[in-house]
């Protein structure tokens, strides 16, 4: 059970979760294992990016939405405002392992996962920002059920060559409803509900999707040094066209523990090379393949008005693989290393598709016309470079690279994500395109190229180093940090968002005239930030940074505290850390690399918004062991 206060006014929560395992054997032969988990949360949120929020009007200063940025006014504005949020979860499923022979095994495991969400967003009568007031309600509600089976049946072919056949199928059903409900304007200051208000809306939606599949499998393993798998997956999905059918996902992989040969110097460690290849696919969405309408009214008589045109042929998109590195461990084990590389190819790529406005369907259609490339290497190393009685020292370093491609679109024209994020042949997916300052750093008027190519929206170099420290009395101290780079983002509804309605931003003060006392900008100012501080000239676009960071996540120290406790309790340590405690930003001005907006982009574009960064954190923890 956790009762948290959060650092910004209004927040509150409160979570209790149960579980509970069972595990037993009616016969010799025969495993059942049983689990159930039940967690209810309740949360309180203060509203943060829309007109009504705090962080909006906060950030936009004399610009906001109430036309005063005074702590007085901003309180009255935005701290009536009552979000509150009821989550319940319950799941449970059980595995049936069944053994007949010592070389068989049959494996059945049933899962049943149920969530409901209730959210109620609440305006009240005399609200500042709408005095009549306004509710929402969300009712969200989602189950899960799935079917598992998997047999294995291990046999010898040689004195040297055994093979482990593997068989079985899947099956997902997933179910969702949500019902919204909103009134506005109430006649009084009462409890208010949505019937009890003057306007009333209500909207409902609903979805069923059942992915099902069967696959093959088998490993072959050689003197117990050289291994070959293969294997093949055959999935249909309810939401494929009807003109689709079923789709293959075939695999293969081996490997070789070239360590184990005879040619190998034991003083050189242990290797083990290997390599890779297979295929995975990711469905449509539930009704992305039928067509839709949408109810309208026509001439007071509801009517329907074309949404989705519908393509019966519409399949997965299908993502092929192949990868090759090897395992090693080095100097008497001391040094551990797990190198990857990869090639990815995703034919068929799900793209939205403009359609002709002659056909009376706008908007766009999915359709598999695309093909991306990605590649990169992972390489990992852990290693202890002092291992002593009552001292050690040991480092790791995770390294990640990946490098994006649209090959092509199979004939459709590039198309926005929203965000300033762009799906462009020849470039990476997604792609920051936006206008750009050709000459930044000139004295001069803004020389502006329109749908210029920053670059790729998500890292390209991810690094996370990490150490710890055993001291005298077993206290360890450890340390992880991370560092991001590559990636471009658009910084949407902050400064620009308050430099066009007239307000003074810090990030433009170098530039005022008389900062504090207007927004005439100095006749020095160079081109870049005249775009960016000029109310008649500032769009998001300018504001678009390369989010080069690296980030402190964790310090911690492990100290056991035997002696304060009772001698019955076995073990106690305490455990102190601090988290997100040091960020260093390269050329990124404001706010937070890691926020994210849901507004003016979509969930696949990386922008930034009037959110609230994650805050540095102390926490302290006491274990102890009986």
């Amino acid at each position: 059970y956790s009762d948290e206060e959060g650092y910004l006014p209004n927040e509150y929560g409160t979570k209790a979760n149960f579980r509970g395992n069972f595990t037993f054997s009616p016969l010799p032969d025969v495993q059942v294992q049983w689990n159930t988990a039940y967690m209810s949360q309740w949360q309180q949120n203060i509203s943060q990016s829309n007109a009504q929020g705090l962080t909006h009007n906060v950030y936009r200063g004399i610009a906001n939405y109430f036309g005063d940025d005074s702590v007085e006014t901003i309180q009255a504005g935005v701290l009536d405002y009552d979000i509150q949020t009821w989550i319940d979860r319950f799941t449970t499923g059980g595995t049936v392992t069944h053994s007949p022979l010592p070389n068989l095994t049959n494996r059945l495991t049933v899962g049943y996962d149920w969530t409901q969400q209730d959210a109620r967003n609440l305006r009240p009568f005399g609200f500042l920002g709408r005095p009549r007031g306004a509710l929402l309600n969300h009712h969200w509600q989602n189950t899960l059920l799935t079917f598992d089976y998997v047999g294995t049946y291990s046999f010898a072919v040689s004195p040297t060559v055994r093979s482990s056949f593997s068989w079985g199928g899947q099956a997902v059903g997933d179910e969702m409803h949500q019902v919204e409900a909103w009134g506005e304007d109430f006649p009084g200051a009462q409890e208010p509900t949505v019937n009890s208000a003057g306007f009333t809306l209500g909207f409902e939606q609903r979805q069923k999707v059942w992915n099902a599949g069967f696959f093959f499998q088998n490993i072959f393993d050689v003197a117990d040094r050289y291994f070959l798998t293969l294997g093949a997956r055959v999935d249909g999905n309810s939401a494929f066209g009807e003109g689709f059918g079923l789709q293959l996902y075939p695999k293969a992989s081996v490997s070789w523990v070239t360590s184990d040969e005879g040619f190998w110097n034991p003083s050189l460690g242990t290797l083990r090379l290997r390599a890779a290849y297979g295929q995975s696919g990711r469905a449509p969405g539930a009704f992305d393949a039928v067509r839709t309408w949408d109810s309208a009214p026509f001439a007071n008589q509801p009517a329907f008005i074309p949404r989705n045109l519908g393509n019966p042929d519409l399949g997965p998109e299908v993502t092929t693989e192949i990868e090759g590195g090897f395992d090693a461990s080095w100097f008497d084990g001391r040094v551990e290393t797990v190198f990857t590389y990869f090639v990815a190819r995703t034919t068929d790529a799900l793209f939205g598709v403009r359609q002709a406005a002659s056909e009376g369907f706008g908007g766009s259609q999915l359709r598999n016309v695309g093909e991306i490339k990605n590649s990169g290497l992972e390489l990992q190393i852990n290693g202890s470079a002092l291992e002593r009685e009552r001292w050690g020292l040991e480092f790791g370093m995770n390294l990640s690279t990946n490098k994006s491609e649209v090959v092509s679109l199979g004939g459709a024209p590039p198309f926005s994500l929203g965000g300033n994020g762009w799906v462009i042949e020849g470039e990476p997916a997604p792609v920051i395109r936006a206008r750009q300052v050709m000459n930044p750093n000139e004295i001069a008027a803004p020389d502006i190229q329109r749908d210029f190519i920053y670059g790729p929206n998500y890292p390209t170099l991810i690094v996370t180093p990490s150490m710890s420290v055993r001291l005298p009395g077993e206290i360890r101290l450890s340390a992880v940090g991370e560092y991001k780079g590559g990636a471009w983002v658009t910084v949407g509804n902050t400064s620009n968002g308050a430099v066009a309605r007239g307000a003074m931003m810090p990030i433009c003060w170098p530039y005022y005239e008389n900062p504090g006392n207007g927004t005439e900008l100095r006749s020095d100012t160079p081109a870049l930030w005249r775009a960016r501080c000029d109310a008649t000239q500032v769009r998001s676009d300018f504001y678009t940074f390369p989010i080069d960071f690296f980030r402190l996540r964790t310090v911690a120290a492990s100290i056991p505290v035997d002696f304060l406790v009772p001698a019955r309790i076995s073990s106690a340590v305490l455990t102190l850390s601090l988290n997100e405690s040091y960020t260093w930003k390269k050329d990124f001005p404001e706010l937070d690399p890691e926020m994210r907006s849901n507004q003016g982009g979509s969930a696949t574009v990386h922008t930034i918004s009037n959110r609230v960064p994650m805050p540095i954190a102390f926490r302290a923890s006491m274990r102890f062991q009986f």
